[in-house]
């Protein structure tokens, strides 16, 4: 079995060397050292990385992005007919054993998508990532109905019936890792293996990811959704107050149905269209449309129906719709993922060219 390992690279800090230098060459048939357009004043870093390290130094001019060089990587193991690509952050949070342990376990699952998993229920975690690994396990489970314990993690065995897939993930920067692993795990076999959790400085820790721009890009189909949602909800909430309010006031079934079903009428036809282009839909149209009407008819009999049981309740016939449709909206958002806009994979061949100066030893 043949076996590559890949470490992106972007303004790495001098820790770097002694990580790599801990390499042999039997530890894998190739090792790359891609440098994400770090720029001149890095030169002798990587320059010392070639010289010092058994590691072939792969340089871009600009700055691509994580899933770029992945990208590149799973390119170049397609090149060399590799079984499997690993690959591995150069910030210090991954150890030379543990990535040695995630390529022999390789021997005993071929084929398995190999995950390193953290344990972030140490203290030397910060809360940060404490709060973000507990919203990515749930967040991740409801869209996929999978269960992984580290959706982060940069330590990973790819095998080779995954590089196509890996190729067609959306995505170059950090929100690619998450978009693979969303499509591989229902195409493959999975295994987590536990690593040591680093997340002291002292180990040379520099972490490139911006906390609000880059979890925009992970997260961005439910952050646009939310906020498409929300223009919506309240289209919904008005039209249902005047109408409730000013129009249908005489009796309590007019009052609650006939606002409902108008109300969602109109927003519900705003929320289709903003979710096709949401979920970039391709064609399918008229199919997407027949799934939502049907979902649309069961969010209207319950909401104006839970409003109707419960219009006793104090908050008013407004608030009292408000607060069920906040539950509704939530449910629908995994029901919009999976059933009415559901992509289906199409194979197609990646034709981006990654353009880089191989260093030859």
């Amino acid at each position: 079995m043949k076996c590559m390992l890949v470490i992106p690279c972007f303004e790495p800090s001098e820790s770097v060397l002694p990580f790599l230098k801990q390499f042999k060459p039997g530890d894998f048939d190739a090792m790359l050292l891609f440098d994400d357009g770090s720029g001149q004043g890095y030169d002798d870093i990587f320059l010392s990385a070639m010289e010092e390290t058994y590691f072939e130094v792969i340089r871009f001019p600009l700055n691509q992005g994580k899933g770029a060089m992945i990208k590149a990587g799973l390119l170049e193991a397609k090149r060399r007919k590799m079984d499997y690509v690993f690959t591995a952050d150069s910030d210090g949070q991954h150890r030379y054993e543990d990535i040695l342990r995630l390529k022999e376990e390789a021997y005993q699952k071929q084929g398995y998508l190999l995950l390193g998993k953290r344990d972030f229920s140490s203290k030397n975690v910060p809360f940060r990532s404490k709060f973000g690994n507990r919203f990515s396990i749930a967040y991740f489970y409801l869209s996929t109905f999978k269960k992984v314990h580290d959706t982060q993690t940069g330590l990973r065995g790819i095998p080779a019936s995954l590089f196509d897939l890996g190729l067609e993930s959306e995505g170059e920067r950090f929100e690619y890792e998450m978009n693979f692993l969303t499509l591989a795990v229902k195409e493959a076999p999975y295994c987590e293996l536990p690593i040591e959790t680093v997340y002291e400085k002292k180990r040379g820790h520099v972490s490139h990811f911006r906390t609000i721009v880059d979890s925009f890009r992970i997260y961005k189909i439910p952050f646009l959704y939310l906020f498409i949602s929300l223009g919506c909800f309240g289209l919904d909430a008005l039209t249902f107050h005047l109408l409730s309010s000013f129009v249908f006031v005489n009796e309590l079934e007019s009052q609650v149905f006939l606002s409902s079903l108008l109300a969602r009428l109109a927003s519900g036809a705003i929320n289709f269209f903003a979710l096709s282009a949401l979920f970039s839909l391709r064609g399918g149209k008229m199919k997407s449309a027949g799934k939502y009407a049907l979902v649309f008819a069961l969010n209207l009999v319950l909401s104006s129906g839970l409003t109707y049981l419960f219009h006793a309740a104090p908050t008013g016939l407004t608030a009292l719709k408000i607060f069920i449709d906040i539950g509704l909206a939530i449910a629908n958002y995994f029901v919009n993922l999976l059933f009415v806009f559901k992509k289906k994979r199409r194979k197609r061949k990646y034709e981006k060219e990654p353009s880089y100066s191989l260093s030859i030893r």
